[in-house]
């Protein structure tokens, strides 16, 4: 069958089973997306004991209870918590420059040389 398509003579053939194992594949795959649909609203989406378990659980692990500030202390208070996070976000965010900064500009090599820059005034 191989030797046959490369002649060209089952080239249709050939192409026509594997749209067909195609078919199946696309159709098996709807039939697994179906049947996990059906099953979230046969059992996940239940007041189960187990659903509130979870969603209990996972509002505890996101909860930030506290914070330590600048000064090494606690804070567990919503405004402080709040106020520990926009000062560090805000000093994160900001500008600073590197204290030897003229170091670091000095170790990159230049391609205008001062004769260029003089024949451009």
């Amino acid at each position: 069958m191989v030797a046959r398509d490369r002649d060209g003579r089952m080239g249709g053939e050939i192409n026509k089973v594997r749209k067909e194992i195609n078919d199946l594949l696309d159709s098996k795959e709807i039939m697994w997306q179906q049947r996990a649909k059906v099953q979230w609203l046969g059992l996940g989406d239940k007041n189960s004991k187990y659903f509130h378990f979870k969603a209990s659980e996972r509002k505890k692990k996101n909860t930030i209870l506290g914070l330590m500030d600048e000064e090494g202390r606690w804070c567990n208070s919503k405004d402080g918590i709040a106020g520990i996070a926009m000062s560090y976000f805000e000093k994160l965010n900001t500008i600073s420059y590197p204290s030897k900064i003229a170091e670091v500009i000095a170790t990159i090599p230049t391609r205008v040389t001062h004769e260029m820059n003089q024949s451009l005034i």
